[in-house]
């Protein structure tokens, strides 16, 4: 089956706001045998949508629109809906009655323009929405499907999985059996990748391979659909384990701070950080992850060179001789960090993010990793990022965590 989405909001066209809909849609529609061919956003304007669903119908039998179905007088997708299963706007009790009893719940009447969502398509099917107000709708007319869902990312993603997978699953000409491996590599580029794989004619052979490039590294997604998708998969996820071992952290979607998080607990290890140039990036990716305190102890921003001597303990003179920007001073950041907050591990991180600072021997994107361990094992290294201030910072982070994660396995080498 082949698919198109329509995203619809002003806010998606004027750069606003991200369209992480579309981005959920696509993968979702993957996973169930569904091809997305075409995507369209387009604005809150009842001719652009109406155009783009009937261009749509041209060659996706499935169409899914993502928004509008809010109570605001720009929230269209109901009336499109309508207009394309030739029926008239019609109150719908059932639905007007819980949005009176939810309004009386928070202690406020149901205004004019929240009753507003009950006003669905004469007839038209709904899709239950599990964690929302306003239902999904569902039409199909000439041998094809137009779905609409809520443009709230998490009603959407909710109805996605619960209320519109199932349906579609149900269908004929869906649910080929498709298998797909995501492997997840930091530290190498996109195209020293590409280069390898045709160097060696890696065959690629049943499967369609995607490079997804993220901050400090590419996410290799491997598709294959039809009966022999599992073997075609393996094959050549084995084939990219093998050449690429080094920089591959992790097989689906576990971060590397997730990576990094089950690695230490697996070890029963404390972890604390020292930041100079990422200005806290490292605590808090490591924070996001569910858990944390039970291997993160804290973090210290030693931004400037006083404060990386009077909290971390690193001599003034190793400042002055090295350089604040040096793999002595991140070495030195990170046994600080062990030693004033308590942990097993310290991780630092200093360099050069620009746009100024920069020098011949020093220039910007200039970055040192430390990393030290309580009982005296310590190791460094040098990255020259490229980017600007914003990627430069975002991907030290990254890779600093990735350095982590190689020093735990033992296998991360001065450099």
């Amino acid at each position: 089956m082949k698919a198109t989405v329509i995203t619809i909001g002003n806010e998606l066209l004027s750069g606003r706001t991200l369209d992480l809909n579309f981005a959920f849609l696509a993968r979702a529609l993957a996973e169930a045998g569904v091809r997305v061919v075409r995507h369209f956003t387009v604005g809150d304007e009842r001719p652009a949508m109406l155009a783009a669903v009937r261009a749509a119908e041209t060659d996706s039998e499935l169409v899914v629109l993502s928004g509008g179905l809010g109570p605001t007088a720009d929230d269209l997708t109901r009336e499109v809906m309508a207009e394309l299963a030739g029926v008239p706007l019609v109150e719908n009790r059932e639905l007007a009655e819980r949005l009176a009893a939810r309004a009386a719940t928070l202690g406020r009447p149901l205004t004019h323009v929240a009753r507003r969502q009950a006003l669905l398509p004469a007839g038209v099917e709904t899709l239950p929405n599990p964690v929302g107000e306003a239902p999904g709708l569902w039409i199909e007319r000439q041998g094809r499907v137009v779905c609409a869902l809520p443009g709230v990312p998490g009603e959407l993603q909710a109805m996605t999985r619960e209320s519109l997978m199932p349906r579609l699953r149900t269908r004929a000409g869906v649910g080929v059996a498709v298998q797909a491996v995501t492997l997840r590599t930091l530290g190498i580029s996109e195209a020293v990748i590409a280069q390898r794989i045709e160097d060696d004619a890696v065959d690629l052979t049943g499967v369609e391979l995607a490079y997804l490039p993220q901050a400090a590294g590419v996410d290799l997604r491997i598709v294959g659909a039809g009966a022999d998708a599992a073997r075609a998969v393996a094959r050549v996820e084995a084939a990219l384990a093998e050449r690429f071992a080094a920089a591959i952290y992790a097989r689906g979607e576990e971060t590397i701070e997730e990576v990094v998080f089950r690695l230490l607990r697996e070890r029963g290890l404390k972890l604390a950080v020292a930041e100079s140039c990422t200005g806290g990036l490292v605590g808090y990716r490591v924070t996001r992850v569910p858990g944390s305190s039970e291997v993160f102890v804290g973090g210290v921003v030693a931004y400037a060179d006083a404060i990386k001597a009077s909290e971390l303990g690193v001599p003034a003179e190793l400042i002055t001789a090295a350089g604040a920007v040096s793999a002595e001073t991140a070495v030195a950041m990170a046994e600080g960090a062990i030693a004033r907050l308590g942990a097993d591990v310290g991780l630092a991180v200093t360099g050069i993010a620009g746009p100024g600072g920069g020098s011949e021997a020093k220039p910007v994107g200039l970055v040192f990793i430390g990393l030290a361990g309580r009982g005296g094992a310590s190791v460094s290294r040098r990255l020259q990022l490229p980017g600007d201030r914003h990627q430069i910072r975002e991907r030290a982070a990254a890779l600093a965590l990735e350095c982590l994660r190689r020093f735990l396995l033992g296998s991360l080498q001065v450099s």
